[in-house]
């Protein structure tokens, strides 16, 4: 993989473009979005060799991130996977390794919990600390992100 990308997979659009901005300021990768289970799958299906990881939420309209998980792994088995959620107590560490991702991160989540998340997909180069811009702000820097480790 030249340069991997990250797929990022959420239906609420302004968590998805708070999370793109992290995994890009965390990775310095490209990263691609968009709102769907099935919109993923498609844009997966062009390139599944040129993703590092795919990001998705856990609970989505149509197809949520578990059938999600296992229609990619169905294509790539060795792709790497990180869930997000609103709701983190639905799921136990076993499961979540059970089924495919390297880890959970409960929303919001902040820089540092999605970076240490990011570090298990792959090496991440340092950098500096973002500067949240404009409307973003208070969603960067909300505090208590939890990443429930797939032990």
């Amino acid at each position: 993989m030249k340069n991997p990308h990250f797929l990022i997979v959420d239906d609420n659009e302004t968590a998805r473009k708070a999370t793109a901005r992290l995994v890009e300021h965390c990775t310095g990768c490209p990263v691609e979005c968009c709102g769907s289970g099935e919109e993923a799958l498609r844009i997966f299906a062009v390139g599944p060799d040129e993703f590092a990881c795919v990001v998705t939420d856990l609970e989505m309209p149509g197809m949520d991130g578990l059938e999600l998980a296992s229609r990619l792994q169905a294509v790539a088995p060795e792709v790497k996977m990180l869930l997000v959620t609103g709701s983190p107590g639905v799921l136990d560490g076993t499961e979540i390794r059970g089924r495919g991702f390297e880890c959970m991160l409960a929303k919001p989540f902040d820089l540092a919990t999605i970076r240490e998340a990011l570090g298990r997909v792959l090496p991440l180069p340092h950098n500096p600390p973002l500067r949240p811009q404009g409307n973003a702000a208070s969603f960067f820097q909300r505090p208590g992100g939890i990443l429930h480790a797939a032990a």
